[in-house]
């Protein structure tokens, strides 16, 4: 049976044969676990804009090459690298 007090005390009664075990999540735990959830998320935005940023810079460097380039059959596969780049940085991002 799951019974709730507040939200800063979760009560958990749990009764199995001859014992009552009772947990009891105090209102530091609960903000410990969202300050780790947090700081998870945060890094996890960091990671996401870094990699944005290093994709957007590579992309715009090879453009910048294929257009001094005039567009030549050379340059195809600097063109099918751009593409694979944005493929991966959308697969990347939307995780």
């Amino acid at each position: 049976m799951l019974t709730v007090a507040s939200w800063a005390n979760w009560t958990v009664d749990i009764v199995g044969g001859d014992e009552d075990c009772v947990a009891e999540m105090s209102e530091e735990a609960i903000r410990s676990y969202w300050k780790e959830h947090r700081e998870q998320l945060r890094q996890r935005e960091t990671q996401r804009s870094t990699l944005t940023n290093l994709l957007i810079v590579v992309t715009a460097a090879l453009s910048a090459l294929i257009v001094q380039q005039k567009f030549t059959l050379n340059v195809m596969p600097l063109c099918f690298f751009v593409v694979l780049a944005g493929a991966y940085g959308a697969v990347a991002v939307s995780k």
